[in-house]
């Protein structure tokens, strides 16, 4: 864990970019003797800020590490509000390792996880919900995800906890400058008090509900194909994926694992997940398989239920009915080229499409890229972590009994809940303990950021 009390007393530095092959490798260094380490490494009198210098990069011994570009941000005008060197040195980890080495042989210590960020968040460079932000987007999976989180990095949650502190701030206001009037002076005021509270609880649960439907936004959507032996489940991860990544065979059962591959579709990445046929397993693999294809149905955003428009609805159909429940669920009735036999009744309550896995899966693959763009739609602020959902939801809560307590004219306990809630809203953006909870948050984001 990071420590926020004494985080700022030394100079740090990590990799920024992963570690491997590649064009270049870039470490970063801050604190306050970053410059002092920096001009010991390049054997350079001084560092212009903002000014890409080229240098020879030298060890503790003078001998010579590689030639890199060499960035000086002079504090407070950088990312952590504190001096730092960004070195870009050739890819590979060869010189990045030995940079940082050296580093650490001068004094500099390896940053932790998240410890540039928390640094920047506790010398006011961002707040706590943008640096949230920072840490999803490097590994963020569409395009659309992207753009959500830039929303948070330009400030659009500050302005969504300001607009809700400021409504109700006047609120209390109007509650503590009525509390002497009498009960037929209230009325009016009250009516219109609990109108505008009821705006304001409108307009966090709409911000629960978005934010709730687009989670999988962030990390992926994860879409599973469910359907008894030989519906054609592997055919279609092959047709999406558009090779051959699952066996495909006449013999039932040729699939016993979870085979999952990543696809692009329109500017979604999904996670699609072929599964073990679901029938009475004819041997201990195969049913450990099905046990496969059962959490993973209940684990996906989206499950594609792949069903054989050339044979009579079975018990096996119904193991597929059975296992869907109440979950999201596109019915695919597969083979359409032959003559069609399903019970479509059976499947009334799905959203369907026809098709031949062999021959043609447009028309899926368009049903998928709409509920995709389904899932995203709207224009309300999305909350990125459980952290901030589970404030706005305790804020919600806590506005719901101050809308009681007005109700019943306790305006004293009225303004109390109010500003709980006022409580609530601000931690999404500057929570008042900065002790243990931004260990928690900064302990997940990845090294260097």
């Amino acid at each position: 864990m990071i420590s926020s009390a004494n985080t700022n007393d030394k100079t740090i530095v990590a990799p920024a970019t992963p570690l491997g092959r590649g064009a270049i490798a870039i470490a970063r260094l801050s604190g306050a003797r970053a410059l002092e380490f920096a001009l010991k490494v390049t054997k350079l009198d001084g560092l212009t800020p903002r000014y890409a210098h080229l240098a020879y990069l030298y060890d503790a011994a003078g001998q010579p590490i590689d030639r890199a570009i060499v960035i000086y941000f002079k504090a407070p005008k950088s990312y952590t509000g504190e001096d730092i060197v960004e070195f870009q040195t050739h890819g590979g980890e060869a010189a990045i390792n030995a940079l940082i080495d050296t580093l650490c042989a001068l004094g500099a210590v390896l940053a932790r996880a998240g410890e540039f960020s928390l640094r920047a968040v506790t010398n006011g460079k961002m707040t706590t919900d943008e640096a949230e932000a920072a840490a999803a987007y490097a590994a963020a999976r569409s395009s659309k995800a992207a753009r959500a989180l830039a929303a948070h990095l330009r400030g659009d949650l500050g302005r969504f906890v300001d607009e809700v502190r400021s409504r109700l701030l006047r609120l209390i206001a109007y509650a503590e400058t009525s509390i002497d009037y009498a009960e037929e002076e209230l009325g009016d005021t009250r009516a219109a008090m609990i109108r505008q509270l009821d705006q304001i609880e409108r307009l966090l649960s709409a911000t629960l509900e978005a934010s709730l439907r687009r989670k999988s936004l962030l990390r992926g959507f994860e879409i599973a194909i469910i359907g008894k032996p030989n519906a054609g489940k592997s055919s279609l991860l092959n047709a999406l994926l558009g090779e051959a990544r699952s066996i495909v065979s006449e013999q039932a059962g040729t699939t016993r694992d979870l085979v999952s591959e990543d696809l692009r579709l329109g500017e979604h990445i999904v996670r699609i997940m072929d599964t073990a046929g679901l029938r009475r397993g004819e041997n201990e693999i195969e049913s450990i398989g099905i046990e496969y294809a059962k959490n993973a149905a209940k684990e996906a955003d989206l499950i594609i239920a792949l069903f054989d428009g050339s044979q009579d609805f079975d018990e096996n159909d119904e193991a597929v009915l059975a296992l869907i429940g109440s979950a999201k669920a596109i019915a695919a009735i597969n083979k359409n080229d032959l003559p069609q036999r399903i019970d479509l009744a059976r499947l009334a309550r799905f959203e369907s499409v026809s098709l031949s896995v062999k021959n043609d899966i447009k028309p899926l693959l368009n049903m998928l890229q709409s509920w995709l763009d389904r899932q995203i739609g709207g224009e309300e602020t999305t909350l990125i972590s459980q952290r901030q959902i589970a404030l706005v939801k305790n804020a919600a809560d806590s506005i719901a009994s101050a809308r009681a307590r007005l109700a019943s004219g306790e305006l004293e306990l009225f303004s109390y809940q109010a500003q709980e809630a006022i409580g609530f809203i601000g931690a999404l953006t500057r929570p008042n303990d900065y002790g243990e909870l931004l260990d928690t948050i900064f302990s997940e984001f990845c090294l260097g950021k």
